[in-house]
């Protein structure tokens, strides 16, 4: 399998960062089936499959329902509100 982007050419900054936030969020205290879901809806709204796969098999993984995790419905119900600030987030 052909790598997508070869990450190690370019400025390791952003790929820090990127660690930096995963080690903070392993250990800020969130409970870890909601950072799956939060991963979970990023990756809806940025359209990537791979990634939606992957965090939804993560999100079961850590204990969360088929219901909650399942890419078809993420923010059912109860859920609507934990993603609002997500939807509304700066974030590209």
């Amino acid at each position: 399998m052909e790598a997508r982007l070869e990450y190690r050419k370019f400025s390791q900054e952003p790929y820090q960062a990127m660690l930096a936030l995963e080690k903070y969020l392993a250990n800020c205290g969130l409970d870890h089936k909601f950072v799956h879901l939060l991963k979970l809806r990023a990756s809806q709204i940025n359209g990537c499959a791979f990634c939606i796969d992957m965090h939804s098999k993560d999100a079961r993984e850590a204990g969360e329902t088929e219901q909650q995790a399942g890419a078809e419905c993420p923010a059912c119900a109860s859920d609507c509100v934990r993603f609002w600030w997500l939807e509304r987030s700066p974030w590209p």
